[in-house]
């Protein structure tokens, strides 16, 4: 397995991968220019049924794009690109089962999903903050949490069909504050569009993965 692998996010100084446990550590750059030593990295993640596949989101000259690697980092493919930095996507996550199964958490508090890899997409639900991480169940892929901005968190058992609100003081799930799912879809070439990516927008970002 990859248990032993970290990817580690960056402002401005590029995407960081250790095989080892933070022993030693080399920089993503591919041959396709996506991601250089300068590169914004706000999410990265590696498919854990393919581990050759990788996902990253980063700032671009001309917003913030989702490339998608195949060959382990080495060449990658543009899937998702949006240009306001109030929708930029700050968190990314594969589904433990499919490579092709794909989870974006957007500043505006959208959850994008594709089941295609990336040729299409759909709001799988709206919540309202920024979401900074989405967790995955390792030992089941249709359980998964959403970590937002404030410090909430919501949870779904059923692949995001619904949302519940984790009450962290009591050890119990909050009854009202159900989220829906489904809600429109989008395609990658109808994704909206709004402002440029400025710098204050950024923040640096961590992320390790450990599969099976």
């Amino acid at each position: 397995g990859r248990t032993a692998e970290i990817l580690v996010a960056t402002d401005n100084a590029g995407l960081w991968h250790s095989p080892d446990l933070g022993i030693h550590w080399n920089r993503v750059e591919d041959k396709t220019g996506f991601l250089t030593q300068e590169s914004r990295v706000y999410a990265a993640f590696y498919s854990k049924s393919q581990p050759s596949v990788l996902y990253v989101s980063i700032a671009t000259d001309g917003g913030n794009v989702v490339i998608r690697s195949q060959d382990n980092g080495v060449s990658f493919t543009e899937v998702y690109r949006v240009t306001g930095s109030d929708s930029a996507i700050r968190a990314v996550a594969v589904d433990s089962r499919f490579s092709n199964q794909v989870f974006l958490g957007s500043r505006d508090g959208a959850l994008f999903e594709t089941s295609d890899g990336g040729g299409s997409w759909r709001v799988r639900a709206r919540f309202d903050d920024q979401i900074r991480g989405i967790l995955m169940d390792r030992s089941d892929s249709s359980s998964f949490f959403i970590l937002l901005e404030s410090g909430r968190v919501y949870r779904t058992k059923n692949s995001g069909a619904v949302f519940e609100e984790i009450e962290f003081d009591t050890g119990s799930d909050k009854d009202a504050n159900v989220i829906g799912a489904g809600l429109h879809s989008v395609t990658h070439d109808t994704v909206p569009t709004r402002a440029d990516i400025s710098h204050h927008d950024v923040v640096p970002v961590a992320l390790s993965h450990a599969g099976d």
